[in-house]
């Protein structure tokens, strides 16, 4: 229940890193490649933090490598966006792609939501932010 209680508290922050992003890049367009990095860091944290879910929850190895995997990609790209290097977007297009291609299948296959669908979600709202932000 301790991590059930954890993963909400981590939606949320999710919820509120995607408005604040996408409130950036149409309002405030002089702020948003820092926002944009704020944005990776928590989409990263939050898939990687999925991958340790479902490696303490089933034991499964290939979760904690595929999900620490993608959350060090988001990472990664939220550094170089933090330090003004564009690329960094065109990194966390190519992680949000794969992830939601990859994790809608397996939602669709499984015919359940959690927690394959909930991270082609998180992938696909990443992959619309990045590429809203290249419109900027």
């Amino acid at each position: 229940s301790f991590l059930l209680s954890f993963l909400d508290i981590v939606l949320i922050l999710f919820v509120y890193l995607v408005l604040l992003s996408i409130q950036s890049l149409f309002f405030f367009a002089e702020t948003a490649m820092m926002d944009l990095s704020t944005f990776n860091y928590g989409v990263g944290a939050f898939v990687a933090l999925g991958g340790l879910a479902g490696f303490l929850k089933k034991k499964s190895l290939p979760s904690l490598i595929a999900g620490g995997g993608s959350g060090l990609v988001y990472v990664l790209a939220a550094y170089r966006l933090q330090n003004g290097n564009s690329d960094g977007t065109m990194i966390a297009l190519a992680v949000s792609l794969l992830l939601a291609i990859v994790m809608s299948r397996r939602a669709i296959n499984a015919k359940k939501f959690m927690p394959a669908g909930l991270v082609a979600a998180i992938s696909s709202t990443a992959l619309i932010v990045n590429a809203l932000s290249l419109q900027s």
